[in-house]
């Protein structure tokens, strides 16, 4: 968003006269937060701590009052929504603090969507499996044998690759150099169904890192890692993070000869 906006608690307007398409409902713990049912587009925040008022932007508001909560924001984000019932204006959060004691405190941040709460994931979203690949994005589904296979999904990619040949590699990149001069982490969370062993004959289940040209559709391994991060061949789900504090900018990749589905991609 541009300039943000803000809302007073004290100053809400009936339920019926209600101009916006979310609501923000403070939880006393994290169980009580899951086990909740609320409203499309509810945003429930973990914390003890009475709620005044609440800001969107993506910078500090000003003279914050005790109990407010900023909501900052970029240009993507796991839980984007419409903020308003009758108009479009959409929001990114990336994260939220809370005003507490004269100085802002980190608080955890859910959004009930389509039935279900969905986490907060801060930071320059790639992919999500909430709302697919963020605009600007371009995906590479690269594989190097035939036999195997590569598929995007609305909300996730499957992956695999063929378990008979070692150059059976599939990756997963992004067509555009991106700038990361902003961001520390590259992170992708996936679940992981059979590994293999790269060409050296080692054994790893995906490699995640910034490479210095754009990945191929027949060539996974295309160009020079810039940053990178081996991911141990043990099955199961889980979240992989690599140091990219060093980089200004390259071409995300993530491959390995593997199978199995990638659900988020991200920059912190």
């Amino acid at each position: 968003m541009g300039k943000g906006f803000k809302h007073g608690a004290s100053g809400a307007k009936k339920q019926e006269e209600n101009p916006l398409n979310f609501e923000v409902v403070a939880y006393p713990s994290e169980v009580d937060l899951n086990v909740a049912t609320p409203a499309e587009n509810t945003i429930g925040i973990v914390t003890t701590n009475p709620i005044t008022g609440w800001y969107f932007s993506a910078t500090q508001p000003e003279n914050m009052k005790e109990g407010e909560v900023w909501f900052s924001t970029g240009a993507s984000s796991s839980v984007e929504f419409n903020a308003l019932k009758e108009k479009m204006i959409m929001v990114y959060p990336a994260s939220v603090k809370q005003w507490v004691n004269n100085e802002l405190n980190d608080v955890t941040a859910k959004s009930y969507q389509k039935g279900a709460w969905v986490e907060w994931l801060s930071g320059g979203y790639i992919f999500s499996s909430n709302s697919g690949l963020t605009s600007g994005y371009t995906l590479i589904l690269s594989k190097a044998s035939s036999s195997s296979e590569v598929v995007a999904n609305e909300k996730s990619i499957t992956f695999k690759a063929c378990a008979a040949e070692t150059t059976g590699e599939v990756g997963i990149g992004i067509a555009e150099e991106i700038d990361m001069s902003n961001y520390k982490t590259l992170n992708c969370k996936f679940t992981l169904d059979t590994s293999g062993s790269n060409n050296a004959g080692e054994p790893y289940g995906a490699v995640l890192g910034v490479r210095s040209t754009a990945m191929v559709d027949n060539k996974p391994g295309n160009g020079t890692w810039l940053a990178k991060k081996y991911d141990t061949n043990s099955l199961g789900e889980k979240t992989i993070s690599v140091d990219i504090s060093a980089v200004s900018a390259g071409y995300v990749a993530f491959s390995g000869i593997m199978s199995g589905t990638l659900y988020d991609l991200w920059m912190e």
